[in-house]
């Protein structure tokens, strides 16, 4: 595809490949999430799910890269150290019309994610400045609910695996997410 810059973009024209890095829950709690999911429904949720391929926590955005680039990010993720740790589940919040479950990673976690954006943006790679909030989108292009979030139905820690780069391709059947390598 032929693309011409915009905001958060590697590059400046020619073949991109839309990418982000991200954390993929392991099988339990993509069984925990859909069961979110559910229970979101359950209280009267209207909304498109997140397929349960596709929920993932973002740690940082690439947006359009080249090949060249691309492999930088692979580069780079294995140059750094991914820290063992957990994420405690905070409940249930908003982000405009989205509906996600949000996370409060441990120090040692938000410092992966800022050392991440710095050395992305050291390799030419624009960042947001934005601080790092963790979370699943659940849900998307949802109406306001008429009560409060119930309580979520998970265990309070998730454990973090090693970060993915993933591609993000728009198929007629919507957004699907590619892992192309890991740490």
């Amino acid at each position: 595809m032929l693309t011409t810059q915009s905001h958060g973009d590697c590059m400046t024209g020619g073949m991109t490949m839309r990418l982000f890095i991200a954390i993929h829950p392991d099988p339990d709690w993509i069984r925990h999430l859909t069961g979110c999911q559910h229970q979101l429904v359950q209280a009267g949720l209207q909304g498109r799910l997140v397929p349960r391929e596709n929920l993932h926590m973002t740690l940082a955005f690439a947006g359009n890269c080249t090949q060249d680039q691309k492999d930088t990010i692979l580069h780079l993720l294995q140059t750094l150290s991914f820290p063992a740790t957990d994420a405690r589940c905070l409940g249930y919040h908003r982000f405009g019309n989205t509906r996600v479950l949000a996370f409060q990673a441990d120090p040692a976690m938000t410092s992966f994610v800022q050392e991440l954006r710095e050395r992305l943006r050291d390799a030419g790679i624009p960042q947001d400045d934005k601080p790092w909030k963790p979370h699943i989108t659940l849900a998307r292009g949802c109406a306001p609910l008429q009560h409060p979030f119930p309580a979520p139905e998970c265990p309070s820690l998730m454990p973090l695996s090693s970060p993915v780069l993933y591609e993000s391709i728009q198929t007629r059947q919507g957004v699907t997410y590619r892992p192309l390598g890991r740490d």
